[in-house]
């Protein structure tokens, strides 16, 4: 993990700055990944991991796509399981899920936001953070009118 990295933990449980483990850009496929900007996504775990990703361009897809990379080696047909089943298999493995959107002038003020939890969602977390990705850029297209 790069210690240079000034990481924001506004929104989150007082202990998860300690706990979280960020993904360093070695690990990143996306060169997108690697620019500066976008969302930063927390993924708390039921084993207690928690990690961090940060600059993620598009989250619904990143978090689907490494999910999907990880579960096929214990679930061969998961793509196959209805959305019940998928749902009892995620909430088995994932705790909990929050994101942040933010542009260059909001990184320090802008906080996480709960967007997926084991205990009460019906969505897969995927599916969460296309609604949470979806609402923000109606929430900055409402401020971008208010300037017109």
């Amino acid at each position: 993990m790069n210690e240079n990295i000034k990481r924001v933990f506004l929104g989150l449980p007082a202990n998860f700055k300690q706990l979280v483990v960020w993904v360093d850009d070695e690990f990143r496929t996306n060169a997108l990944s690697l620019e500066p900007g976008g969302s930063d996504v927390i993924v708390e775990y039921q084993n207690s991991l928690i990690f961090g990703y940060d600059k993620i361009k598009h989250p619904s897809m990143y978090i689907r796509k490494f999910w999907y990379g990880n579960i096929l080696n214990q679930y061969k047909d998961f793509e196959n399981y209805n959305d019940d089943e998928q749902l009892k298999i995620i909430k088995a493995d994932i705790h909990r899920v929050y994101a942040r959107k933010y542009e260059k002038d909001t990184f320090e003020t802008e906080a996480f936001k709960e967007i997926w939890n084991s205990s009460t969602s019906t969505l897969t977390p995927w599916k969460e953070l296309e609604a949470f990705d979806i609402k923000e850029k109606n929430s900055l297209w409402k401020i971008f009118q208010g300037y017109k």
